[in-house]
């Protein structure tokens, strides 16, 4: 090989040196696709929380229907945003997330039909208030036991 050409090759290598550093230092590691994962999950955990709180505060009236259904409604919005950030998550926090995830949303959904079918002037507060102590039960069985520290 001629000078020329061990200089030209050397000058090559130290040119795209460089570039595959940069590349390689692109994007997001494992760690971080984790941590902003779990991030979301938690962000959506708070989210149902006030809405579990809220709920838990609601007077006990007829008028408390409409506004339970919109926060059984965006309880299950941040439901949907948990499970599309769980398979993003490590393996262990991933199956926690994903059982209490399951748990909470078939009570969720049992509450909802309840509230949405069954209620009568006469029974409407007793079902309100016994979904509510469903839902903050479920809630602390499953979602709120996970780890967001």
């Amino acid at each position: 090989m001629t000078k020329a050409a061990k200089l030209t090759r050397l000058v090559l290598v130290l040119a795209v040196a460089p570039c595959a550093l940069l590349l390689a230092g692109c994007g997001e590691s494992e760690s971080e696709k984790f941590d902003k994962a779990k991030a979301e999950v938690c962000k959506s955990r708070a989210a149902i929380e006030k809405q579990v709180e809220s709920l838990k505060s609601l007077p006990l009236s007829v008028g408390s229907v409409t506004s339970a259904q919109k926060s059984l409604e965006v309880i299950e919005q941040e439901l949907k945003k948990i499970k599309e950030e769980a398979p993003k998550l490590k393996p262990e926090t991933k199956t926690q997330v994903e059982k209490s995830t399951s748990e909470f949303t078939s009570e969720v959904t049992k509450i909802a039909e309840t509230l949405g079918t069954t209620l009568t002037p006469s029974n409407v507060v007793k079902q309100v208030e016994a979904a509510t102590k469903k839902l903050l039960s479920s809630y602390e069985a499953t979602l709120k036991t996970l780890s967001c520290s």
